[in-house]
């Protein structure tokens, strides 16, 4: 009976940490800096290739941008219409979406940087991620230099 106890809890003990330490690796892998600006990116290109107005769509926003960029952006997406911000470009492509590369992000502390180029070589933009409540967001885009 003990012996049949023992193994209960030792066969419990070894499914949880297990699927545990799973669950802990999905959620490190989807918040890195790559997973943020693959999804934000990938979700952005799709939603503005539908005619949808990505800015809009605050509760989206928020899981990829920071507060302050969100602000920003807002504000200066409704005072402009100028070359998007996020893509540093007057046009975009659907063919973008999944089909960009990534550098490998610069991770010092809070704060990580990456390039993404999209097919053609252009647009190519610098993105700036910092961590905002333990989860890596976007905080600034900028044209990057060859």
């Amino acid at each position: 009976m003990k012996a049949k106890f023992l193994n209960l809890i030792l066969c419990s003990t070894l499914l949880f940490a297990f699927f545990g330490f799973s669950a802990v690796q999905k959620a490190s892998a989807q918040s890195s800096p790559e997973a943020v600006i693959k999804a934000f990116y990938n979700g952005y290109i799709r939603i503005t290739g539908k005619g949808r107005e990505a800015l809009g769509k605050k509760s989206v926003l928020k899981k990829h941008l920071t507060a302050r960029l969100i602000k920003e952006q807002v504000t200066a997406y409704e005072a402009s219409q100028e070359a998007d911000y996020f893509l540093r470009s007057l046009r975009y492509h659907s063919e973008w979406e999944n089909n960009f590369t990534l550098s490998k992000p610069v991770v010092n502390g809070a704060t990580a940087t990456a390039t993404v180029t999209f097919p053609g070589g252009s647009p190519r933009v610098k993105v700036t991620l910092k961590k905002e409540a333990g989860a890596w967001k976007i905080d600034r885009v900028r044209n990057a230099q060859r």
